[in-house]
């Protein structure tokens, strides 16, 4: 069984497919991984023992006009990510084609893995796990728009000629639709409801996250923060110096970080671990969690402790707004001065309002019905294979 990441960074994608391959192996099967980052996963996949190949996918390209990027929707991602042209698009199928040849997979997991699904449209079972934002609605021909009012890289309709042209040449079903690619086979978007930016246009059903139901951290521990941030984000470091300036204890997990930023850090009083913190211990002992915006949004939200986000693109910037509408967080975007994360702790800390309403949310949240998804889906994986 391929289990297939393709777009995304973070380590929530990884954790997804885990969970569901040692599901799997428990089963007899045999899980295959193909990474698009196999060194950043790695921390997690090494004591599993599963293969773990490196997946084909296409750099973002260069922004010549000195503008952030900014998706209008879920076909601008693919637009950016190879699928803009024939030229890009086909290589990126043949790769992906090569690697099914080379595994010969019977049924095919993926998170995140467009190009993946649009090789093996058709030809091979898929299980499509996720988050709301790489689980976007297919019930319409065209995914919805994310920012009303933004320009499209290109129009949804050119991205399907591409696609469908590159079909053709594969001599290999077309999709009728764009959604189409997304839609074949059985899907899983898993998130909490709440922090669906899609929650206007989702016609299909949500399923419980996969990693375990975080527990109500329950009362609020001494002022102290635990960050979970890229060290690739030029903003990382100042931000931190700024926290660790107020004098408030924190603990840290930076990925990729290189040794002497963490000496730095180290240098301002805070705790820089070197491999990725056990969460639940995390939660119970930090009254602020710190991260970008992707899959630990879920965990401080169950758990009911404030979040304070540092987003990077479109997806988080969507779960910031969404977090902070609901009272439980703020965020700080890249235009924002190092000096206002030292303020945004203080903030978070000194108004009781944002605990409270984490805390409640919790709550309310650990009471209601669940939805479980790991069954559902070795259960479909069963279905697919025999």
């Amino acid at each position: 069984i391929l289990m297939g990441w393709e777009l995304g960074e973070g380590l929530g994608h990884v954790q997804r497919l885990l969970h569901v391959a040692r599901g799997l192996a428990e089963l007899g099967h045999r899980p295959v991984f193909a990474l698009c980052n196999v060194v950043e996963a790695w921390s997690l996949l090494k004591k599993d023992g599963f293969p773990v190949l490196q997946a084909p996918f296409w750099n973002y390209r260069p922004n010549l006009t000195g503008q952030p990027f900014l998706a209008s929707s879920f076909a601008d991602v693919l637009a950016v990510r190879g699928w803009e042209t024939v030229d890009l698009l086909h290589p990126l199928v043949e790769a992906w084609q090569q690697l099914l040849e080379h595994v010969q997979p019977r049924l095919i997991v993926t998170d995140c893995a467009p190009t993946l699904c649009l090789a093996a449209y058709q030809s091979i079972p898929v299980v499509q796990v996720g988050n709301w934002f790489s689980m976007p609605p297919v019930h319409a021909s065209t995914f919805p728009l994310l920012v009303p009012g933004q320009p499209p890289v290109m129009p949804q309709d050119e991205l399907l000629k591409v696609a469908r042209e590159v079909q053709r040449r594969r001599q290999r079903p077309t999709p009728p639709v764009l959604t189409s690619v997304l839609a074949a086979g059985d899907r899983f978007p898993t998130f909490f409801p709440e922090l669906d930016g899609y929650q206007t246009e989702r016609a299909e059903p949500v399923w419980d996250p996969l990693e375990p139901l975080a527990p109500l951290a329950g009362t609020t521990p001494e002022s102290r923060f635990f960050a979970y941030l890229t060290a690739e984000n030029p903003l990382v470091e100042p931000f931190l110096t700024q926290m660790a300036l107020t004098g408030i204890q924190g603990t840290a997990y930076l990925r990729s970080a290189p040794a002497d930023l963490k000496v730095r850090l180290r240098l301002q009083g805070l705790t820089v671990l070197d491999e990725p913190a056990h969460l639940e211990q995390m939660l119970a002992q930090s009254a602020v969690i710190v991260h970008h915006g992707g899959s630990l949004a879920n965990s401080a939200f169950a758990a009911g402790r404030p979040q304070i986000l540092v987003p990077q693109h479109l997806e988080q910037v969507t779960t910031a707004q969404i977090l902070a509408r609901l009272g439980v967080a703020v965020f700080l975007l890249g235009n924002a001065s190092p000096e206002a994360a030292g303020r945004a702790l203080r903030q978070v800390l000194a108004d009781r309002r944002y605990a409270d309403n984490a805390a409640l949310r919790a709550q309310r949240l650990h009471e209601r019905s669940r939805r479980p998804t790991l069954p559902a889906i070795l259960e479909r994986c069963h279905h697919w294979l025999t």
